[in-house]
């Protein structure tokens, strides 16, 4: 909920843009994070995660359609029978960027109030940092979300963890989201815990998708102990059915 005192005190300040070199400041910290907490994971996990980008989250409706066409023009492509070429891409990125100027004033209001942290993009490998107006009401010089940020990272690169760990076809089927969500909570509020420092701090309140999906991993783990944790992203369905016997 947002508070009527806040968006008084910080009304003026975030009618302002964000400077660039605010962004880059803040940005620049995620990835040092993230450059901290990813070797840590990957080492207990036996996973590579690969390269995480740290993206304005301005640049993800064209991040996301440059890679459709990308994708896109390599299918259609080779469903012809022939080498991809630049005019490919140039027809495939040209019929997708209308797409995206339809539908950018949509996307662009969803994430003004949308107030996330971060937004983690699976199939590109990339987290997504808002500076969004919700997001600056309530914390306009970006204190509250420097002091959480350990929590958030690590809450996204347990999502990169899924994308590894889950099976190709399942990674955006119906129910998946849940599941991933509470994987991705459950890491980060227990499984990887002790790469904190001291006196982390967490989001005062988090969405039930999250507090749900938390309460479905526990469950698996509390029944088969944690050894069971890093087969969830692949064997979610199977747990999914037996909880709803």
């Amino acid at each position: 909920m947002v508070r009527l005192d806040l968006i008084k005190e910080n009304f003026l300040w975030t009618c302002l843009p964000v400077t660039n070199q605010k962004k880059i400041d803040f940005l620049n910290l995620v990835n040092s994070r993230v450059e901290y907490y990813q070797p840590k994971i990957e080492e207990r996990c036996g996973v590579n995660l690969g390269a995480i980008k740290i993206r304005d989250n301005k640049l993800l409706l064209s991040d996301v359609v440059a890679d459709v066409a990308y994708r896109e023009a390599i299918r259609d492509a080779w469903r012809a029978g022939r080498v991809p070429t630049e005019r490919d891409f140039l027809i495939s990125f040209a019929s997708a960027s209308v797409g995206e100027l339809l539908f950018m004033p949509f996307v662009g209001l969803y994430n003004s109030f949308n107030g996330a942290d971060f937004i983690y993009k699976s199939d590109m490998k990339t987290i997504y940092v808002p500076f969004n107006l919700i997001n600056r009401l309530h914390d306009v010089s970006f204190g509250a979300r420097i002091n959480r940020m350990d929590y958030g990272v690590v809450h996204e690169l347990s999502h990169a963890l899924w994308g590894e760990l889950a099976d190709e076809c399942e990674k955006y089927s119906f129910g998946t989201n849940i599941w991933e969500e509470g994987f991705a909570t459950y890491c980060a509020e227990n499984y990887f815990v002790d790469f904190y420092p001291k006196n982390v701090k967490k989001p005062a309140v988090l969405r039930k998708v999250y507090t749900y999906g938390n309460s479905l991993v526990e469950g698996v783990v509390e029944k088969y102990g944690e050894d069971i944790l890093l087969e969830i992203p692949s064997r979610w369905r199977e747990f999914a059915k037996l909880n709803s016997e």
